[in-house]
Order: structure tokens, then sequence, then C-alpha cells
């Protein structure tokens, strides 16, 4: 999950239904998902775009 979308080496709109829970007990709006690159080695698939989440979280 990440707010900046220039990480997505490829990207497609959500549907505007989707939801995340955060940990502060709010919840926000999926953007978008799509593949990150990261390093130009690894790629991510189903990488989820949050832009009000300041933060890039792999788990």
């Amino acid at each position: 999950m990440t707010g900046n979308p220039k990480l997505f080496h490829e990207y497609k709109l959500a549907s505007g239904k989707e939801r995340v829970s955060l940990a502060d007990g709010s919840s926000t709006c999926v953007a978008g998902e799509g593949t990150l690159s990261l390093l130009d080695k690894f790629h991510v698939q189903g990488a989820l775009h949050v832009p009000q989440f300041p933060l890039n979280l792999l788990s």
C-alpha cells in the first residue's frame, strides 16, 4: 500500500467502493491497484494506491 502513484509500473483505477482500514481505526478510499517495481528487480502485484496514506507499507 502506498500513497505515491509514481511507484506503479502498471495501474488501474479502483471502482471507488474499495476502502481500507488504517491503524488509527479510520478508513479511507482506495484510488487504484497495480504492480510496483522495487529497485528495478522486484515486482509487487496487487499493491493498493491510497492517496491519504503517507507511507509505503509492504507486509
